[in-house]
């Protein structure tokens, strides 16, 4: 009962008011154009150095493989300890570089830096990538900066815990950019979408929350994914109607899947890619 109310609180937060905010919303702060021009330089020099660690992890790889196979045509037996290959580039002079940055700004360009310094640096506990997430949070709430954090807006349990990531998304709910709220309202609503039963106050609270905030988002790809994840519940769902696939047998004929209503079809999905 606590999470429905949680749920239906929340869903009046997504829809409550945004028709007026919109509708005389203030102009968007932005970074200046100094901090945009050390960003674009930090990315120049953060792709230089992942393309030299490419290059680097590609060597070691072809060099263990070397080692392997001199080793079998000698007939000696492969070596037990192959140097471990790392999943992802080392930023921490980036992340430190920022963090000087951030120490010395404020108002958007602080928030900007933060950022990047999130994406850079995980979130995992103890990280300073979760510090500068959390000053973010205490510091830049409303900042449309938060829209370039995406997808982790989602996954925030896992660095902050549910409580806390709950309480963010709260804050967020009303955040002035749609993007941002439509990452928060699959945060919210996700998981009550894929579970609750299609009848229920709560799964309908969140379904009207989340295709509302599918109205207000400018990314394609997210209103897509907001729309999908609904669709994926009510068309694909245990018990539901499958959707009606045409395609061309290997005959040359055309079929639907509604031609074979009343029988067992079985359906193979394949690609060639």
């Amino acid at each position: 009962m606590h999470k429905l109310r949680w749920a239906v609180a929340l869903t009046l937060g997504l829809g409550t008011g945004l028709a007026a905010q919109e509708a005389d919303a203030p102009a968007t702060p932005a970074p200046s154009p100094a901090a945009l021009e050390k960003i674009a330089q930090l990315e120049q020099e953060i792709a230089e150095f992942t393309k030299k660690w490419r290059e680097e992890q590609k060597a070691e790889s072809e060099k263990q493989a070397e080692e392997a196979r001199k080793a079998a045509a000698e007939g000696r037996p492969a070596p037990k300890v192959i140097r471990a290959m790392a999943m992802r580039p080392d930023y921490a002079s980036f992340v430190e570089k920022l963090g000087g940055w951030s120490a010395e700004a404020s108002g958007e360009d602080q928030a900007l830096f933060l950022v990047k310094m999130v994406q850079l640096g995980g979130v995992a506990k103890g990280s300073k990538g979760l510090a500068a997430l959390e000053q973010l949070a205490a510091e830049h709430l409303q900042s449309s900066q938060w829209a370039s954090l995406g997808m982790l807006l989602p996954n925030l349990s896992r660095a902050l815990g549910e409580e806390r990531a709950k309480e963010l998304w709260a804050k967020l709910a009303d955040h002035p950019n749609g993007d941002v709220r439509g990452y928060v309202a699959l945060a919210i609503h996700g998981s009550v979408l894929k579970s609750a039963e299609l009848e229920s106050v709560e799964y309908k609270a969140s379904r009207a929350a989340v295709l509302a905030a599918a109205e207000k988002v400018s990314d394609a790809r997210l209103r897509s994914q907001l729309e999908g994840a609904v669709d994926l519940r009510e068309k694909l769902a245990d018990g539901a109607v499958a959707p009606d696939i045409e395609g061309v047998d290997i005959d040359g004929v055309a079929f639907k899947l509604s031609d074979y209503k009343g029988k067992i079809v079985f359906l193979d999905f394949w690609g060639d890619w």
